[in-house]
């Protein structure tokens, strides 16, 4: 028997929220991703492992977050969490990161 839609969605979202733990990543770069996620997969058939689309969805989350500087004058564009991190632990090679990537 296969898993609803509703219950799908949870085991996705647990897996986001597990790799934004691994990640240290703050809660609203984590909504922003699921936010991301949820209108591609609504627009989109997404095959493949939700983890990899999840991974893509963060990392666009990342780029669009600012982080003040310790001097506070300047904002750091992005979260600091490196692309390397992300996909070492995704588990997601380069080539198909951004094979998914453009094509969302």
């Amino acid at each position: 028997m296969g898993m609803s839609d509703s219950g799908e969605n949870i085991e996705i979202r647990n897996k986001l929220k597990d790799l934004c733990l691994d990640l240290n990543m703050d809660l609203e770069t984590e909504e922003d991703a699921w936010e991301s996620y949820e209108r591609i997969s609504h627009s989109y058939t997404l095959e493949g492992d939700s983890l990899h689309w999840l991974a893509c969805s963060l990392y666009v989350s990342c780029r669009k977050s600012h982080v003040p500087t310790v001097s506070g004058h300047e904002d750091v564009e992005g979260n600091c969490v490196s692309l390397t991190r992300l996909l070492k632990t995704t588990k997601l090679r380069y080539a198909s990161f951004f094979k998914n990537l453009f094509r969302s």
